[in-house]
């Protein structure tokens, strides 16, 4: 594979860093450690913001901004494209998975031909009406009544592609049960995963855009 021993040397590095740093571990997120010029599958994917705990204080967690808070409906994943090209996720599905006993439940189906452009991140969000731009980043609602479902502890979060290889992961049980706000990488996209709060002092989350509000 074109370059692969130069893109796992550079996962390598990220990922002693951010031990390194005593942020996330490695049990946070799968990366996914594949040709990036391989525009077949998933290449370059990473979850860089998870909201599963919205906080319940007034509306400080209405992520999705329809002025309601619901502890489902504002639960969001946002996944960057980290690759060389456009990538068509169509078909990949969203699962709850419970850690005791490996059960999974499928939350959310990207439709068919969904791209996300590279450099750019698409947001699933638990259900409401989305209300604002999210910087102009593709924006998606989970039909479930439980949305994304996403635990405070317990469950972890998968995402799988087409022909049902599991891509990425997030493991809410690694970081704190009750954070009332997202957690993002910090910096976007390269760093550790960290509180949004402690990223952005007067943020609790930063669905389709990076920490500091900027579009990707």
């Amino acid at each position: 594979m074109k370059n692969s021993f130069g893109h796992l040397l550079l996962l390598c590095c990220i990922c002693s860093l951010a031990i390194w740093a005593g942020g996330c571990k490695t049990e946070d997120v799968t990366l996914d450690t594949t040709d990036l010029t391989d525009t077949t599958g998933a290449r370059g994917l990473l979850i860089n913001e998870v909201n599963y705990d919205p906080s319940n204080v007034g509306l400080q967690g209405d992520a999705n901004g329809d002025g309601v808070y619901d502890q489902f409906q504002d639960e969001f994943i946002e996944i960057y494209n980290g690759g060389l090209t456009d990538l068509n996720i169509g078909g990949y599905t969203i699962k709850d998975s419970i850690i005791i006993d490996k059960s999974a439940t499928v939350r959310f189906i990207f439709p068919p031909n969904t791209i996300i452009p590279k450099g750019k991140v698409c947001v699933v969000f638990g259900g409401g009406t989305l209300t604002g731009t999210f910087g102009g980043s593709q924006t998606f609602v989970s039909s479930d009544p439980e949305g994304l479902s996403m635990g405070n502890s317990g469950e972890i979060i998968n995402v799988y592609n087409r022909a049902g290889t599991l891509i990425l992961s997030f493991n809410s049980d690694a970081l704190s049960n009750n954070p009332n706000e997202s957690y993002t990488l910090n910096p976007d996209i390269i760093g550790i995963f960290v509180q949004h709060l402690d990223a952005s002092p007067t943020k609790y989350f930063s669905p389709g855009t990076k920490v500091n509000g900027e579009s990707f």
